[in-house]
């Protein structure tokens, strides 16, 4: 199960959805052609200063782009969640609690990350280890593997951060 986390602030389902295509893009490319769906969870997150219209509104929209766009490939389940910090619930907090519980007992265990992904993270890991006096390398200096989106994915997961045509590894 995938659970996938994007900042909603703007409450615009565009701001999301390019959030998402990021990660589900980079899940389906290491899912093998005509293999079983992939479970994913959506949550929605900086939702606080949006009314509960609109925050709803949010959620089922992004869902319902979810459908259109990725449903050959992925189930989502019957809700996006979102968090509400200001709410002393946190939000669908508990309800997703619930349905990752609820999926623990009715899917297999542990599925891999897909091996593309899983191997370009190795390489930044190995090169962070040889450069670490003078962690900056070129972005050249690392086989993308095809994987257009995976610079800003690992950036997003904090093992690197651009510096013009340079990352920092593990910043």
């Amino acid at each position: 199960v995938y659970v996938l986390v994007v900042n909603g602030w703007t409450g615009k389902v565009v701001d999301c959805m390019l959030q998402l295509h990021r990660w589900l893009s980079l899940i389906q490319s290491g899912m093998r052609a005509g293999g079983s769906k992939v479970e994913a969870r959506i949550v929605v997150t900086h939702t606080d200063d949006l009314s509960a219209d609109h925050r709803n509104a949010l959620l089922r929209d992004v869902r319902d782009a979810l459908l259109s766009n990725y449903s050959d490939h992925f189930h989502f389940g019957k809700q996006c969640y979102a968090t509400c910090y200001r709410s002393t619930t946190g939000g669908d907090v508990d309800t997703l609690r619930t349905e990752l519980v609820r999926l623990r007992s009715v899917l297999p265990s542990n599925r891999p990350l897909p091996a593309s992904y899983q191997a370009i993270c190795n390489d930044v890991v190995a090169l962070a280890r040889d450069n670490a006096r003078w962690p900056v390398v070129p972005i050249s200096a690392i086989d993308w593997r095809g994987q257009d989106e995976a610079l800003v994915c690992l950036e997003d997961l904090g093992f690197l951060r651009r510096a013009g045509d340079k990352v920092i590894l593990e910043p």
